[in-house]
């Protein structure tokens, strides 16, 4: 019996550096990566790259890669690579803290008057806010995260969904490009509301109905 499982540890090991090796040679796209899963990654190292003294890890793919048999393992001790959960392997690289204040510093949406929407992270930049200009109405300067640190870059889009202006500085957008742009809006866009001064406005996501003829 003893035989048997000292046969049964080799070989699980000799399995477990084998994917080590492989994966080392293919690349971190082997490991069942998901959409949560890489933006959880871009969220710690903008966090790393944010607030340095906090001391978020180094999460990127080159240092998981090299130290690939250092966090991997204990995980294929447990189960199969493509049972893997990224998203829970990275959340072990957080101290207690970090796992406490990522959602706020970090979070994944952000709350503007016609509801909560998704930012998009990339490794130490800005994350990037796309919406409908209607969205912002009532909104007079641009949303942060990080503590107030880090202003979002704001896709602003047309009911078509085409860009009228990408920014930092909603206020600076308010005053001079729409103002500009706002009567060829009104022309093009005929049943949605363009006030004059949007940040005092309330949001209206949808066009006026048309009048029934009798």
């Amino acid at each position: 019996m003893a035989s048997q499982a000292t046969t049964v540890l080799v070989d699980t090991k000799d399995w477990q550096d084998k994917m080590i090796e492989v994966i080392r040679r293919h690349g971190l796209e082997m490991l069942p990566w998901n959409g949560e899963a890489l933006a959880l990654q871009a969220r710690i190292l903008s966090l790393r790259a944010w607030r340095p003294d906090e001391n978020w890890p180094d999460v990127s793919d080159t240092t998981l890669l090299a130290c690939l048999d250092t966090w991997l393992i204990p995980y294929l001790e447990k189960t199969d690579l493509d049972a893997l959960d990224m998203k829970e392997v990275l959340l072990g690289f957080l101290d207690p803290g970090q796992r406490c204040r990522i959602d706020r510093q970090a979070p994944t949406r952000i709350r503007i008057p016609s509801g909560y929407r998704r930012l998009r992270y990339s490794p130490g930049r800005p994350p990037v806010l796309a919406v409908l200009v209607q969205e912002m109405y009532g909104v007079s300067s641009t949303p942060t995260v990080c503590n107030g640190e880090v202003p979002v870059i704001l896709h602003l889009l047309t009911p078509a969904q085409t860009p009228i202006q990408i920014t930092r500085d909603l206020s600076s957008f308010w005053n001079t490009v729409y103002l500009r742009q706002r009567k060829e809006l009104l022309v093009r866009y005929p049943r949605h509301y363009w006030p004059a001064e949007p940040w005092k406005a309330t949001p209206r996501l949808r066009p006026h109905r048309k009048k029934m003829a009798h």
